[in-house]
């Protein structure tokens, strides 16, 4: 409670309301909206919560549930926005079920964990189906994926990277590597090869960075690594400091950026992604993008299957992973866009999210 943001005022009616924090900075300046934000409380509403609760003779109900039940009331919102791994959605589906709801899906899966995703959400709701109105996909894949919605879904891409205009800058680095890293790693010696205390992820990235590293030292590239502590949900969650000294065990000359990684992106020619979402979201901006995959017996990304031998490597081999790096190092802007990679992706590219914004729009007349 001592590091909530404490609000005195009861909330004001609102359109729209957003259960995810608005992770995804998505700009609804169109309608009256209000974010809930889990690091807020808002003592007029917890106090009449507070009541209701303690006099309730037949309360089944967490204080939490209907302190939520309480501001949402208050604010009386026509729909509930927020993504698919913010619970929060599914509580408002819950105590809501008239009001229009939209889920929006915020990340990529490997569809071996279907069943656990499933099983998650399912046990959270205590139903053997979700019923929202409307479900926003990458892909159509995904269809399968969430099989246990009994929704209207609509394939529009990634609608975080959608929020996000596409800018020409001028080219700065030859590659940008999408750092996926978590939690601090032992130093071994001044190195990442004890493998012993390294998660997969984590060996993947370290694996790939050397290789990296040979290359710039061969060719002189220029390198910049997008940082996962520079990301705005991150920031207060993951030591920069660490990543840093994870990153500078393989990797001895790159540069990193404070700026938004969509923006980072495109300074550089090649984007090396090993497991990142933000790869897959700048494949489907148009971005030269190459995943490597060596750990692919253990963590296999499906949708990029159709797409081997030209942006998808999953050879562990360092002469073959070098190789397709240099490949698409020197494939011009033409012949990238000859190959058609978008249309072969699938996952298509909604500039300002215009499809979402326009059925709230519809919705609200």
């Amino acid at each position: 409670m001592f590091d909530k943001k404490l609000v005195f005022k009861p909330y004001p009616k609102v359109d729209l309301v957003l259960l995810d924090e608005n992770c995804s900075n998505l700009d609804f300046n169109f309608v009256k909206y209000k974010v809930i934000k889990s690091n807020e409380v808002n003592v007029y509403h917890l106090f009449f919560a507070l009541i209701k609760f303690i006099f309730s003779i037949f309360n089944y109900r967490k204080l939490s549930e209907i302190y939520f039940i309480e501001i949402i009331n208050q604010m009386n919102p026509k729909i509930g926005l927020g993504c698919e791994i913010d619970f929060r959605i599914y509580r408002f589906l819950k105590f809501f079920p008239n009001k229009k709801s939209i889920i929006y899906q915020f990340g990529f899966y490997n569809f071996d964990y279907i069943n656990e995703m499933k099983n998650n959400i399912l046990n959270f709701c205590k139903s053997k189906e979700v019923k929202c109105d409307y479900f926003f996909l990458w892909h159509s894949k995904y269809k399968k994926y969430f099989t246990y919605f009994k929704t209207k879904f609509i394939v529009n891409g990634s609608t975080r990277s959608n929020e996000v205009k596409i800018k020409n800058h001028k080219k700065k680095y030859d590659i940008l590597f999408i750092s996926s890293f978590r939690k601090p790693v032992k130093s071994y010696y001044g190195t990442n090869k004890h493998y012993l205390t390294m998660n997969l992820s984590d060996a993947t990235s370290s694996y790939v960075l050397k290789i990296l590293n040979d290359l710039q030292t061969k060719y002189n590239f220029k390198i910049s690594v997008a940082m996962v502590s520079n990301r705005k949900d991150k920031v207060t969650k993951i030591d920069n400091l660490d990543e840093n000294n994870f990153i500078r065990r393989d990797l001895k000359k790159y540069q990193s950026e404070a700026i938004n990684s969509y923006r980072l992106a495109e300074k550089a020619n090649l984007i090396v992604s090993t497991h990142s979402t933000l790869g897959q979201e700048l494949l489907s901006r148009g971005h030269k993008v190459l995943f490597i995959n060596p750990d692919h017996f253990f963590y296999n990304e499906n949708i990029l299957n159709n797409l081997k031998r030209i942006v998808f490597e999953t050879s562990y081999k360092k002469e073959v992973i070098s190789k397709s790096i240099l490949k698409l190092l020197k494939m011009t802007d033409r012949k990238w866009k000859n190959l058609n990679i978008k249309k072969k992706f699938q996952i298509p590219f909604d500039q300002n999210n215009k499809n979402l914004k326009k059925l709230i729009e519809e919705i609200l007349r």
